[in-house]
């Protein structure tokens, strides 16, 4: 397994509306085109990360359980299914002899050979109405994020610009495109710096000095505020190698 490492970021405050993925379970119907991929899964934050499933429709069905921790990718799976993954968990009884599962989230799966999944725990889930994650998708092969680059996952909501050493750069919703940070390899630390246009005035939002490793890669997390209408954002940051699965592709 590779080895990761996760570094909090210093997050200036500024107003965000988002749109989260909708969590809703959804059933899997037989002329959905099936979608393959190899998926591995990141969780992050506080939250019951046991018993959670995958069901690959067959004949016959296979019900996988995921190997989760906090601040780790998953080991990998290979899915054959519907391009909206569901996540269950294990329901109580049975029903006309089949064991019975209720749904957890649902995501839409990229067209990629890597796709990485995120789990963020809702630190609202014990409210009425709350879900209990967070999911989003992202492509995760070599290509999307390569070795010795920098990539963003913006998923705030917001058009973010910035600098990354003396490239600048503008952050759209989703992955960003990576950048090649070799330049930075002999400077001590790099500023990595975003700012959002909010009321006419830009605000910084992002400001952190980062030390690039080689043959590694880096990807940095933006999510939305904790609670709707707040002023804070929250980052986090995952070094890793290349998974070797899109090594060998």
């Amino acid at each position: 397994m590779a080895r990761h490492q996760q570094r909090p970021l210093t997050i200036a405050a500024f107003l965000l509306l988002v749109l989260l993925v909708p969590l809703n379970g959804q059933g899997v119907g037989a002329e959905e085109t099936v979608h393959r991929t190899v998926l591995r899964f990141y969780p992050y934050g506080t939250g019951e990360y046991e018993n959670i499933l995958v069901r690959q429709p067959g004949p016959p069905e296979r019900v996988e359980t995921l190997q989760l921790a906090p601040g780790r990718r998953s080991p990998a799976l290979h899915y054959s299914g519907p391009e909206k993954l569901i996540l269950w968990r294990p329901g109580e009884g049975t029903e006309k002899g089949h064991k019975q599962f209720h749904p957890l989230g649902t995501v839409a799966l990229p067209r990629a050979r890597e796709t990485l999944i995120f789990l963020i725990a809702n630190p609202l889930a014990a409210h009425p109405g709350e879900p209990e994650f967070h999911l989003f998708a992202m492509d995760d092969g070599h290509r999307a994020v390569p070795e010795n680059h920098l990539a963003f996952f913006n998923l705030t909501g917001a058009q973010l610009t910035g600098w990354v050493g003396d490239q600048m750069l503008q952050l759209e919703s989703g992955l960003s495109q990576a950048i090649d940070v070799r330049p930075f390899f002999n400077a001590q630390d790099v500023l990595v710096a975003l700012t959002v246009l909010h009321g006419g005035e830009e605000r910084i939002v992002l400001e952190n000095r980062i030390r690039f490793i080689g043959n590694r890669r880096s990807l940095i997390v933006l999510l939305p505020p904790v609670v709707p209408g707040s002023v804070e954002i929250r980052a986090f940051r995952i070094d890793d190698r290349v998974p070797s699965a899109a090594v060998e592709q």
